[in-house]
């Protein structure tokens, strides 16, 4: 798996594993792979991140 891992990370992986009937190893290779498929820019949870509060109504 991934070193360093956090025990909840690992944890909700596991979880999210169980319920598609997915090992562990499956599951983050199907989010990793997601991931670095996406184009670059299209913002997700990193760009919010960072944003957060400029853009406040």
């Amino acid at each position: 798996m991934v070193r360093g891992l956090d025990d909840a990370v690992r944890q909700q992986l596991a979880t999210q594993a169980k319920e598609r009937s997915r090992s562990l190893e499956a599951e983050a290779r199907e989010i990793l792979t997601k991931a670095a498929r996406r184009p670059r820019g299209t913002g997700g949870v990193f760009w919010g991140a960072a944003t957060r509060g400029r853009y406040a109504a």
